[in-house]
């Protein structure tokens, strides 16, 4: 049992969990793109997701001691335990994912560099040793669901080919962009506590997290209307697909409150982003 529970630990709390979410989007994006994958392109969205999410919790020194210190159970402190094993992997990861990057086309690599920069912008700190572009008010979430939509969407098109009409392709990002975006903000309504202890603004801090939530499912109702409008004339088993995924995004939003177990947004919220790919794929 405990060796199953190791293994549980480390899919969730290592993020590999995470990095085959971003997978499933960009295979998302080349499912609706009706052409075949990339695998360069697929090895570097875990890759990079892997060494992204573990780098910028091992980068903090004072905050791994911090939480290793701590007596309670949770995400931090099972990083904190295990820092040198992540950050071997890191590195790992790092290099392995240089030869798939350079196999790339010039123009996706130009695009890859600005999502990179994005995101490392967002892991360091670049004003004091505490301090980054996500500790700017509000900037925390947009700046998440940015890097993911980039990365997941328009890398992908580049690398394709694929002429998209500049109204299809704009659609495609707008709506990515309000899916992810309400999906870190149930992040930020469960860190809301947290945050607000570490003076770190975000929108859920500064509304609540009753409205934040409200503001979720604001989102995902223009989320249907897009998908409607976008969706329904070109195919319409897709759009009932798109939309009662939709439906069920907002049922997880709005069971996303304090008392829900780690597991529950780590696997069920990030989740989400695996079960849209599928959904998908049975509506084709």
């Amino acid at each position: 049992m405990k060796r199953i529970t190791d293994v549980r630990d480390f899919f969730i709390f290592g993020n590999v969990w995470l990095a085959l979410c971003a997978v499933a989007q960009g295979l998302l994006t080349y499912r609706l793109l009706r052409v075949d994958y990339s695998f360069s392109v697929v090895a570097i969205l875990f890759l990079a997701t892997f060494f992204i999410y573990n780098f910028r919790v091992l980068f903090n020194k004072d905050i791994v001691e911090k939480h290793k210190e701590e007596r309670t159970s949770g995400h931090m402190r099972w990083m904190a335990y295990h820092a040198k094993l992540l950050s071997a992997l890191s590195i790992v990861s790092l290099v392995a994912m240089i030869p798939f990057v350079l196999g790339l086309k010039g123009k996706t690599i130009v695009v890859f560099f600005i999502v990179a920069v994005l995101a490392l912008a967002y892991a360091l700190p670049l004003f004091t040793k505490s301090t980054g572009l996500r500790h700017l008010p509000g900037l925390k979430t947009f700046l998440v669901a940015l890097v993911w939509t980039l990365s997941t969407v328009l890398i992908p098109v580049v690398e394709s080919g694929v002429a998209f009409a500049p109204l299809v392709l704009k659609g495609l990002l707008i709506k990515r962009f309000i899916l992810l975006f309400t999906l870190a903000l149930v992040f930020d309504i469960r860190d809301e506590q947290t945050d607000k202890e570490n003076e770190l603004h975000t929108i859920a801090t500064y509304f609540g997290s009753d409205k934040t939530r409200k503001l979720c499912l604001i989102l995902l109702l223009i989320e249907l209307t897009l998908i409607y409008c976008y969706d329904y004339t070109a195919d319409q088993r897709l759009c009932y697909a798109f939309m009662l995924y939709t439906l069920l995004v907002a049922a997880v939003v709005w069971g996303g409150k304090y008392n829900r177990s780690i597991f529950y947004y780590f696997f069920l919220v990030d989740g989400m982003m695996v079960l849209q790919y599928y959904m998908v794929n049975l509506a084709f």
